[in-house]
């Protein structure tokens, strides 16, 4: 469910026996049409604030500082955000945000942790999110990590929201805190959809930002651009999508786009060829040219007969 309130109706529904059938039926309806909805709704106005600026973020240390504002508003005291898989084709200039310190970094490194880090782990073939108190901790070197965090003051608590790009490329962001378990229980379930709403828009921003892709206004090509060119100026962008002549397999064509600009939707791939202005070198059409007025169209006759003569 995407919507917080799925926290809120957990304890009414599940606690049916002291309220009256009409109110259970009631909440459970509420329940199953949330459940239905594709909108995500976020539980307060700063994080939906912060959710639209990180959408919108084109800079990396801007990124950071967005999740960061994002896992303190929900109660945690770092986030991290790094490349699981670097996938196919895609390159990164960047391959981690984060707030941890200096020396956890170090630590991580020297100890060779990326092979013992059961969140790392979890997060290379596991799917959407998951609890850090979900993984297993009975190998010894597993608890020396774990040890390790608690010492380092970096969280033994927290979640993780992974996700697999077009290209390949895998890509998790992690919210950990030193809470209380009571007080991260109280947290997560506040705030867990949020934070995969934040986590999912934060990893289509840091792909935007960190990959080195090397496009030139010809990756592309021109039946590429003209289709996205129509969709951009079509009034109803829904019958653009389905149309095929004069662009051949419509379907084929989209998936080109949005394989090349390592894009989940053709939107997206609209809006990255028209930031990049690639629209400007686009030759014209017959139907991309107004008709004159009729007396221009008497006049150009008039002339072109006199010529003639």
């Amino acid at each position: 469910m995407s919507h917080w309130v799925r926290a809120v109706l957990e304890e009414a529904i599940g606690n049916d026996a002291q309220r009256p059938s009409q109110v259970m039926e009631g909440l459970k309806r509420i329940s199953h049409i949330i459940e239905e909805s594709d909108a995500i709704q976020f539980r307060t106005d700063d994080m939906e604030e912060l959710a639209n600026s990180i959408s919108v973020c084109d800079n990396l240390t801007e990124l950071s500082q967005l999740l960061w504002q994002a896992a303190t508003n929900s109660g945690f005291q770092h986030f991290s955000l790094f490349v699981v898989e670097q996938g196919r084709s895609a390159n990164f200039s960047s391959r981690m945000c984060t707030s941890y310190g200096q020396n956890w970094l170090r630590r991580h490194e020297e100890k060779s942790y990326q092979f013992v880090d059961p969140v790392f782990l979890e997060a290379k073939s596991g799917n959407d999110s998951f609890l850090f108190s979900d993984l297993s901790t009975s190998s010894p070197l597993v608890r020396e990590f774990w040890d390790d965090r608690e010492e380092h003051n970096v969280g033994t608590k927290g979640m993780c929201y992974a996700s697999t790009r077009p290209n390949g490329a895998r890509i998790a962001v992690t919210f950990s805190s030193s809470d209380s378990e009571e007080k991260f229980s109280e947290n997560i379930r506040f705030n867990r959809s949020d934070l995969e709403a934040v986590a999912q828009l934060a990893i289509e921003g840091f792909q935007h930002c960190a990959s080195l892709t090397n496009l030139d206004d010809n990756t592309l090509s021109a039946q590429e651009l003209r289709f996205l060119h129509t969709l951009a100026t079509s009034s109803h962008p829904a019958s653009a999508l389905t149309m095929s002549s004069p662009y051949g397999g419509n379907n084929s064509l989209q998936v080109s786009i949005r394989r090349k600009l390592n894009v989940e939707t053709i939107f997206q791939a609209l809006a990255t060829a028209s930031a990049n202005g690639w629209f400007d070198n686009l030759p014209f059409y017959s139907d991309d040219v107004v008709t004159p007025f009729p007396k221009l169209v008497g006049w150009e006759a008039a002339e072109m007969a006199e010529t003639d003569t």
